[in-house]
């Protein structure tokens, strides 16, 4: 039981200090785009680097060779640095377009040449950001059904949403602080007050059952 205590807090911790570093790093911006920005605020620090690369390509490595209007949407021919050329059929109206380089299909990310054409755009489309590359993908419900992962549309628990983010943003608070002792101090001293007005607010609980519900409240179960 001790072992698998130990293993919970240490998967807890680790998950939630990766997102404090994640919610505490500015990655620099490499064009002017509202996009990119947008990109760097929505999804990860791994996959927004892959999300750049793509970004840059579509400013300094992609050229519109023609454009052409069919049944109300745009058919952009586009050829990208390697030489290769890819057809965007984009609906400006609904902010919709789709490559045939088929990337967002297979991987879940918005390829360069579609963003050619989404250039403009101040944030990405709803629609193309997918919830498993996104910094919020750990406090959505995740569920599995035949090997096959759902974490879009699940039911959510707002009580492990929360205590998440509490994680996540005491983590941030730390790593923000860093060596500078004045504002760990800082920040010890305002935990230290909620944690005293808390108990305050409690009636006193034995040392195992108060152990045992802090324990209840990050499994979400008895």
């Amino acid at each position: 039981m001790m072992n698998f205590d130990s293993a919970l807090k240490s998967q807890r911790n680790t998950n939630a200090k990766l997102n404090g570093d994640n919610e505490g790093y500015n990655p620099d911006m490499k064009t002017p785009l509202g996009i990119e920005k947008h990109a760097s605020i929505v999804y990860t620090i791994t996959v927004f680097y892959q999300v750049q690369e793509e970004i840059c390509a579509s400013c300094f490595k992609c050229m519109v060779l023609s454009v052409r209007e069919d049944g109300g949407m745009l058919h952009y021919d586009i050829m990208d640095g390697k030489n290769k050329i890819f057809t965007v059929v984009h609906n400006v109206n609904g902010h919709k377009a789709k490559c045939s380089c088929k990337m967002f299909e297979m991987v879940g990310l918005l390829c360069r040449h579609i963003f050619v054409v989404f250039r403009d755009l101040e944030k990405i489309p709803l629609k193309y950001v997918v919830n498993r590359w996104t910094k919020d993908a750990s406090l959505k419900a995740t569920f599995e059904i035949d090997g096959v992962i759902y974490d879009q549309n699940g039911p959510k628990d707002e009580k492990k949403m929360l205590l998440n983010k509490l994680w996540s943003n005491v983590h941030c608070c730390i790593d923000l602080a860093g060596s500078n002792m004045e504002q760990l101090a800082a920040f010890s001293q305002v935990i230290n007050e909620q944690k005293q007005l808390l108990m305050s607010g409690k009636e006193k609980l034995s040392p195992q059952h108060n152990k045992k519900t802090v324990k209840e409240s990050f499994c979400g179960s008895t």
